[in-house]
């Protein structure tokens, strides 16, 4: 009959089948669900020892787990395992099963694309295999930590005249010591929970971090300190703007994110004061820390490398998001663009 809808096949269908489902069963022991709340424990062990059936009866491939059963905790519910029959159980000593090799091992070699997980601190739920796949991917993507050189310390003329020949090089006073003030990389992007390293070259540099949108660029924040092209990209001194110029540093400014919300409101420094916080970028709202109020961090002696000697600032993301890393010099801040993002990712 031509009205009869053809059987889609099981294997490759985009809902569940016991021929394209695998089933992993994790921590049924009585010591971990013994602090669950949310539902009974009668009812918890009834709902899964039926699941436990339906996986038999279909002929689901099934992965069981324990933890530290090799430690003296108990092994699994007695009811569940009696309607495995013969599930083997993997103990874990990683209370994360995903990153156990043995139980990952197991469930790849189902060859099933659909995972369905069930465990007694998580609500049963089902994702897809691929889904899973890809946020480990993204995890190894990412380093846990990276390391950032902050400004320049330069060892001989920026370039040509104006560029100072002799004497302070790289100083306030050389019309191309902008050159110097940026961060390399400008953008690094670290896991939830990884540690990024600041490693300060050159002088005059303090350091502060502000949590952003996600949406913030570079161009548009640029837009509040010293409008125009960005300073990294011109090479000639003369056509930089707001190069030297203590005006634009000791104005006032709010620091927009690509929400709109200000993120630093920058205090103005009417009288070029060189007393703290004025002649900083100090807004302590939403700061998440800052080094170099008092004193500027030091910059050592010896150029980026790996023999470099520049103070070292450690500063560890525990939450995702874009952050926002600046000199707190009002003239590389406010004048030169001194400021790079650190993007975090991983979870919540």
């Amino acid at each position: 009959m031509s009205d009869v809808t053809p059987i889609r096949d099981p294997r490759t269908d985009h809902l569940l089948t016991p021929q394209n489902a695998v089933v992993a069963l994790i921590d049924y022991q009585p010591e971990q669900y013994a602090g669950v709340a949310s539902v009974g424990h009668g009812e918890l062990l009834a709902n899964v020892t039926m699941l436990g059936r339906i996986t038999t009866a279909f002929e689901v491939p099934v992965v069981l787990s324990t933890v530290y059963v090799k430690h003296g905790m108990s092994g699994t519910n007695a009811e569940l395992l009696e309607a495995l029959r013969g599930v083997p159980e993997i103990d874990r000593t990683t209370m994360n099963a995903w990153e156990d090799p043995d139980f990952r091992g197991a469930v790849e070699r189902t060859g099933r694309k659909k995972l369905v997980i069930a465990g007694t601190l998580a609500v049963v739920t089902s994702v897809s295999f691929a889904q899973v796949i890809a946020q480990q991917k993204e995890k190894a993507a990412e380093p846990e930590s990276a390391t950032v050189d902050f400004g320049v310390l330069p060892t001989a003329p920026i370039g040509p005249a104006p560029c100072l020949q002799t004497g302070a090089i790289g100083g306030p006073a050389d019309p191309c010591s902008y050159k110097l003030h940026h961060l390399t990389p400008e953008e690094v992007t670290v896991f939830k929970d990884g540690q990024v390293t600041f490693q300060i070259h050159g002088g005059g540099h303090g350091f502060a971090i502000y949590e952003v949108s996600k949406d913030t660029t570079r161009d548009e924040l640029g837009q509040f300190l010293c409008s125009g092209p960005d300073p990294g990209t011109i090479a000639d001194p003369t056509l930089h703007r707001c190069n030297l110029d203590l005006a634009n540093a000791n104005l006032g400014h709010n620091v927009l994110d690509g929400h709109g919300d200000v993120v630093i409101a920058v205090a103005a420094n009417p009288t070029n004061a060189q007393t703290h916080p004025l002649n900083r970028v100090w807004d302590e709202h939403d700061r998440r820390m800052s080094a170099g109020g008092q004193q500027f961090l030091n910059g050592g002696t010896i150029p980026a490398g790996a023999t470099s000697n520049g103070q070292l600032v450690t500063y560890q993301f525990l939450k995702t998001g874009r952050y926002l890393v600046l000199c707190i010099n009002r003239v590389h801040f406010l004048n030169d663009w001194m400021f790079g993002f650190v993007n975090v990712v991983g979870g919540n």
